[in-house]
């Protein structure tokens, strides 16, 4: 359609996808209610009510409103900006007026009232398929939507029906009446509750403890099934400019050089090696069909013709540094030859024989796919390799590109059957949904950490101080940590949009995000440091020592536990940092938030179990549920690999955890602290044995010593 010179592309009233599912009523329905719900709360109820709160402390109420007001309109109306229209900023302004009338809606009624006709509004539209559909059966469909849709209309004549006469609410049902509670006076240090003491028989069950974990781990540690790099980025771009140098290709300094970490770990062609052909057959393949981590550099230009940016080069390197391939990526329009099928076929042998070392005699041909190019024509040709020894399963193949009469790439893979594919689908479904539940659940529980948090910061029970000075090191750790990351960042950079909206683009969600995620240990870290200290410990109970004897059989237990789980991939070392610019800096703050988030959300959550149970003197039947569902949210947190041993290691974990702040953490809480750090320190430190990058244990030990500090610090700080 075309209006005041605007332009939007027209669309049907008929979704046949709408239609294709089983209750094609829940779908509309849902997807409005969803956008109704979170909708209002995000874009009216936080940010018209902070405004407010920020008026009234500030003592300026109505300007602040009037801000959010204007603020929600326009993030309300860019949100829903993904569409494609002309001018850019036309849905801006259409989706602005709606915005300012549900904005209203929720000043003068309140949210509920604005979240009902968001939803009656979203739902007419997303069920307009539905009513102009003629398939059979539909009515009753469009029953359900009219009969849901209505729901609060229901609901006021079934009032209306129940007191026999139209009433009127009285002012007790309207948000003017609410006042809040008032807030308790602190009485002090929370006394201490009276527990049976901390017996030497305990103490040394925990000693106990720490040496079995020593134990486990050295016992049951697994090993890296892949090797580390051995070059960092610079080496590797000049590597990369030597092979293409010698393969007569010179590039100028137009073209910039982007390097990351590729492949940083095993895909689903190295799962089905490991599963169907084994551990040894692995081994075997790695570095041939198999790759090993490496690093790929890639030359681009974000400048000039759009035609001509589509043109790329890629060098591409093992983990040793040895340049594996060059893939030369043409633009669509440019001119080439036009080989026929048997001229491809003999450019294509001669390069698997110069590359692989493999005659027409040693490969059986699979396929070869024409594309037809403007001014060129271009082929895939997949071959198998029937050379070398047979795999179980699957097939040794290799594909060699040609771009006109010019190789474009070439590279070996492993063929994995459709049916072995479909069964991991199928796996991985099952796998999916547990996995992510707990991963859910975490996030949840965390979140619902940091609310608790913010109250407390609220009734002034945390030191904003503390809050701001944890936070703003961490922000600055993460913004650090991102323009380290930035040169492996930007090498996913498309050619086709410009390099400056993306960077910006990516600069704005790392600012947000950093602060967000900043903001959460901040505030768990202020919450432990002023709970900690407004209570009483007991004079004698466990201490250091037992903390890290806790932290070490932590360690020994979940080696052990996850030895015991199916292994359904290879393990490969943690290259990812490895095309960092300071790659040593990109481990070592990735392991310092890694410890603080962790150690305060852990002695929080403790915290707030000691708060609730007394000390594990009550509710005892409800936190035992509790212990076991963070069990089982801490087992499927790297992912689940089996039910079953999901399950039983997840039960076992939250008995571990039940009967450690049984014995010993509820006679002094602080101890959490140290088991975490311990815990984290035998993890860095199996890390730094491995080397998974050059400089890598440089990043490691800096990580193990400032955490040590950390701690030193932090013991200053709380007071027993």
């Amino acid at each position: 359609k075309k209006l005041f010179g605007w332009w939007d592309p027209a669309s049907t009233l008929f979704d046949p996808d709408v239609i294709a599912t089983p209750f094609p009523w829940i779908s509309s329905v849902s997807r409005a209610l969803g956008a109704g719900f979170w909708e209002e709360c995000l874009f009216r109820a936080v940010p018209i009510a902070g405004a407010a709160l920020i008026g009234d402390r500030l003592g300026r109420r109505k300007p602040w409103i009037i801000i959010g007001f204007v603020v929600q309109s326009l993030i309300f109306a860019a949100a829903h900006a993904n569409y494609p229209s002309q001018p850019a900023y036309a849905r801006l302004v259409e989706l602005i007026i709606p915005s300012i009338i549900f904005g209203l809606l929720y000043l003068q009624f309140g949210l509920l009232p604005a979240i009902i006709s968001h939803f009656m509004y979203d739902a007419v539209l997303m069920s307009l398929p539905i009513f102009t559909s003629s398939a059979s059966g539909m009515w009753f469909d469009q029953l359900m939507v009219f009969v849901l849709c209505l729901v609060p209309v229901w609901i006021i004549l079934m009032g209306r029906w129940k007191d026999k006469k139209w009433t009127e609410l009285g002012n007790n049902f309207y948000n003017s009446a609410f006042t809040p509670a008032p807030e308790k006076k602190s009485k002090g240090k929370t006394p201490i509750v009276d527990l049976p003491g901390y017996t030497p028989t305990s103490n040394k069950i925990i000693l106990l403890f720490g040496a079995l974990g020593i134990i486990a781990v050295v016992g049951f540690n697994r090993t890296a099934d892949a090797p580390g790099l051995e070059m960092n980025r610079k080496e590797a771009i000049t590597i990369a400019e030597n092979h293409l140098g010698e393969n007569g290709i010179q590039l100028g300094d137009e073209w910039n050089r982007l390097t990351s970490v590729s492949p940083s770990g095993p895909g689903q062609q190295n799962r089905f090696i490991w599963q169907t052909a084994g551990e040894d057959t692995y081994g075997d393949l790695m570095g041939n069909y198999i790759g090993t981590p490496g690093m790929d550099i890639r030359y681009a230009k974000f400048e000039g013709d759009l035609n001509e940016r589509a043109e790329e080069y890629r060098v591409a390197l093992d983990n040793k540094g040895k340049p594996l391939s060059i893939t030369h990526k043409l633009p669509e329009n440019q001119a080439g030859n036009e080989l026929t099928e048997d001229e491809a076929k003999d450019l294509v042998y001669a390069t698997i024989n110069k590359h692989y070392d493999l005659t027409p005699e040693d490969i059986e041909f699979i396929s070869a796919e024409p594309s037809k190019k403007p001014e060129r024509m271009d082929w895939d040709f997949v071959f198998k390799d029937i050379a070398s020894a047979k795999l179980p399963d699957g097939d040794k193949r290799i594909r060699v590109t040609i771009n006109g009469d010019e190789i474009s790439s070439h590279n070996t893979f492993i063929f994995v059957p459709e049916e072995w594919d479909r069964k991991e689908k199928d796996q991985q479904a099952v796998l999916g949904v547990a996995s992510n539940a707990m991963s859910f659940l975490l996030i949840i529980t965390v979140l619902a950490a940091v609310v608790l948090g913010i109250i407390h910061w609220t009734r002034k029970k945390i030191t904003t101080k503390l809050v701001l000075y944890v936070m703003l090191s961490l922000f600055i750790l993460r913004l650090v940590s991102f323009i380290n990351q930035l040169p492996s960042i930007v090498a996913g950079f498309s050619t086709a949009q410009p390099y400056n909206n993306q960077l910006g683009i990516l600069l704005a969600g790392a600012v947000v995000g950093a602060l967000l995620i900043s903001m959460i240990p901040a505030v768990l870290t202020a919450v432990v440091h002023f709970q900690i200290n407004d209570s009483k410990q007991q004079t004698s109970g466990p201490d250091l020592i037992e903390g890290i004897a806790i932290g070490i059989g932590l360690a020994g237990f979940f080696t052990f536990t996850n030895s015991m789980q199916p292994n359904l991939s290879p393990m490969w070392p943690a290259v990812s940092q490895g095309a960092a610019a300071i790659p040593f800096l990109g481990v070592y703050i990735s392991a310092l938030g890694s410890f603080i988030t962790s150690a305060a959300f852990m002695t929080f959550v403790v915290l707030f179990i000691s708060e609730k149970t007394g000390s594990w003197s009550a509710r005892k039947g409800l936190f035992t549920i509790v212990f076991l569902l963070l069990g089982l949210m801490i087992a499927g947190e790297d992912g689940v690999t089996g039910i079953g041993p999901w399950i039983i290691s997840g039960l076992l974990t939250g008995g571990l955890f039940l009967w450690l702040y049984s014995a010993a953490i509820r006679y002094n809480t602080a101890i959490t602290v140290y088991a975490v750090t311990t815990l984290i320190i035998i993890e860095l430190g199996v890390r730094l044995t491995q080397e998974p990058f050059p400089g890598a244990s440089v990043g490691y030990m800096l990580a193990i010593l400032t955490i040590v500090g950390v701690n030193f610090y932090w013991s200053k700080l709380v007071v027993k």
